[in-house]
């Protein structure tokens, strides 16, 4: 027999003797248990029985004092007996100043003089009976716990007849790289977890600030509106303040739509998906920042690297999350070249995807890239946080929004400086194919 046997073979006798052993204890203590529990019980039923026939006899030396007013010769006879058949010396002190008070023939209450004998009667009765409850419960337990060792004995004994397992083949000691390799993922991956978290608090709570504002702005944008068509009516179509009072309309719609959109974004409103082109979104880019670009001396240029590409989003979401990456890149640029660019392209599934940061599903991915040259991204905006800004009227949530916007569709935000100078940040999303 190998060695490994004999030492399966020992261990398991050593199993079966200690659930012998555990077993043995066990019933020991469930059938003592119950010893004491019969023992209890008879010491109780035979203690009430002696008990109550004194308290008995009181009770109705009391009635026969209150009958005969505490004159009668058998009130008399009724205390000499229980004043013999007293279980205490307190109860036969009190019972023989009745007696006395009794025989004297002028007692005006014998009564009060048997209430201390009547007290300590009953409270022996209450003392035995609760002393008999104390047995039962504490046997009750130690039935259990005895029962609890047999069928661990049970458990241990069917553990003990399964084979020893081979011992495992010894493993090389990893390197001193490849322990720092792991460390470093280890470390990132618990700092992501951390961002995300912060991050997720954060739009948690721009989200219930932004959901106060929609409930505040509800009702004076109704009135809004509501002045601004009627002042249309009185004036007429002929006159010129009607164009003013329609960009009224039109701006007091945009705010509305931007609050909705901020919902959206941080998760306070579910997104409404649809398959849509790529070159949609550069398009609406071009027609929303190209004069504003041009004013600023900024070259704004957009490219569609891979034609009749879709994606399956919240078209206004990622309008968003696009405008908020392009202005922040035309506030960048500087110099006689200032300029900046949107391309759209075919790119790799990024490491980790989602709100959760989960791992892609295989498939494509199409990436919506903003690039200036201005002079590249701060520490805060690596990080994304909300609330965190470098210029003076910003917000700080631009970024946030946009890697919350990419998240929510499946996706990730990538930042990186270029060599030549300037920011480059990526939206990647799942491309839903070719239209």
């Amino acid at each position: 027999m190998s060695a490994h046997a004999l030492r399966g073979a020992a261990r398991r006798v050593a199993v079966l003797v200690a659930a012998l052993g555990l077993a043995g204890a066990g019933f020991s203590l469930a059938v003592g248990a119950l010893r004491d529990t019969i023992s209890a019980r008879k010491h109780l039923m035979s203690e009430l029985s002696a008990a109550m026939g004194p308290t008995r006899a009181l009770d109705v030396v009391a009635q026969q004092l209150r009958a005969e007013q505490g004159t009668a010769k058998s009130a008399e006879v009724l205390l000499a007996d229980a004043v013999k058949a007293a279980r205490t010396p307190d109860q036969r002190a009190s019972l023989q100043r009745a007696l006395a008070c009794v025989a004297d023939g002028g007692c005006a209450d014998a009564q009060a003089l048997i209430a201390p004998a009547q007290a300590s009667s009953v409270a022996e009765l209450e003392g035995t009976w609760a002393q008999a409850d104390a047995v039962e419960a504490s046997s009750r337990t130690a039935t259990w716990l005895g029962l609890g060792l047999v069928l661990a004995a049970v458990l241990l004994m069917l553990a003990g007849g399964r084979p020893a397992a081979p011992a495992p083949a010894a493993t090389a000691p990893a390197d001193d790289g490849e322990v720092e390799r792991l460390l470093r993922e280890r470390l990132e991956a618990l700092y992501s977890a951390r961002a995300q978290l912060g991050d997720g608090a954060r739009f948690g709570a721009f989200g219930e600030l932004a959901a106060a504002l929609s409930h505040g702005l509800k009702t004076p944008l109704a009135g809004i509106s509501a002045a601004v068509q009627l002042a249309q009516l009185k004036l007429g179509d002929g006159n010129a303040a009607r164009a003013e009072l329609d960009e009224v309309v039109r701006l007091t719609e945009g705010l509305t739509e931007q609050v909705q959109r901020f919902l959206r974004a941080a998760g306070q409103v579910g997104p409404s998906r649809q398959r849509v082109p790529v070159q949609h979104f550069l398009t609406l880019v071009q027609e929303a920042y190209g004069a504003e670009a041009a004013r600023r001396g900024v070259s704004l240029t957009t490219h569609d690297e891979a034609p009749g590409l879709e994606v399956e989003v919240d078209g206004s979401l990622l309008d968003m999350a696009l405008r908020n990456l392009v202005e922040n890149a035309l506030a960048a640029a500087h110099g006689p070249s200032a300029s900046v660019k949107l391309s759209a392209r075919l790119a790799a599934a990024p490491a980790r995807v989602g709100l959760d940061g989960a791992a892609p599903a295989p498939g494509a991915f199409v990436a919506l890239v903003v690039e200036d040259n201005g002079p590249g991204l701060p520490t805060a905006a690596r990080r994304t946080e909300a609330g965190v800004t470098t210029r003076a009227a910003g917000s700080g949530l631009g970024l946030a929004i946009a890697r919350r916007v990419a998240e929510r569709h499946g996706g990730a935000l990538a930042l990186e400086d270029r060599e030549e100078g300037g920011a480059r940040i990526s939206l990647v999303l799942p491309s839903g194919g070719r239209g």
